[in-house]
């Protein structure tokens, strides 16, 4: 990964959110701008008790082809161990809090 990648938060990677402890993932995801990803995740509101993100950065400049195929990979690999997707893949996304809300995130 390039140094500089990290300071403009443009890393691509695969990920997943889980709550602390679980055992499988809640949602799985891809982007080709973690950082910025991650930030829309963090102000959502998550069912969770305490929602953690887990991730494999890939080298910048990764294609968007290869990133939702390495989704689709671990989504395969979710739904071959527990013969579902999880729970929140297909569903309604969490909710944004209101701008005033979110404050000093911008």
């Amino acid at each position: 990964m390039a140094a500089g990648a990290a300071h403009r938060g443009t890393i691509p990677a695969v990920y997943y959110i889980h709550d602390r402890g679980a055992d499988e993932p809640f949602y799985v995801g891809e982007n080709a701008s973690l950082l910025a990803r991650a930030l829309t995740h963090a102000t959502a509101s998550w069912p969770l008790r305490e929602p953690w993100l887990a991730y494999l950065p890939l080298p910048e400049g990764t294609p968007k082809h290869v990133l939702r195929e390495l989704e689709s990979d671990l989504l395969g690999w979710h739904f071959w161990r527990t013969g579902r997707a999880p729970l929140a893949q297909y569903s309604v996304q969490p909710k944004q809090p209101p701008a005033a809300a979110r404050g000093a995130a911008g």
